[in-house]
């Protein structure tokens, strides 16, 4: 078993994680990763996958954090979302 079997966002449709649009609502995806058991290593798994990457290469929400939040965290971006 690995942690994403343990996920709370197992079974939930992606639009959730990754929605349309230029101004995309993450409240409902973070609202699920803040419930979450396994929240921290899906953080880390994203932040060392996407490591260097500026904020326009990140995509949806991961560990609870926005494309803006994890490139923030990295390091590498600019303000947004």
């Amino acid at each position: 078993m690995t942690w994403d079997d343990r996920a709370e966002c197992r079974g939930t449709p992606e639009e959730i994680f990754f929605p349309p649009g230029r101004n995309p609502d993450y409240t409902a995806a973070q609202r699920i990763c803040n419930e979450c058991p396994v929240r921290p290593i899906c953080l880390v798994d994203v932040m060392a996958y996407e490591h260097g990457r500026p904020v326009d290469h990140r995509h949806g929400v991961w560990g609870g954090l926005t494309p803006g939040q994890r490139a923030r965290l990295d390091g590498m971006g600019r303000s947004k979302p």
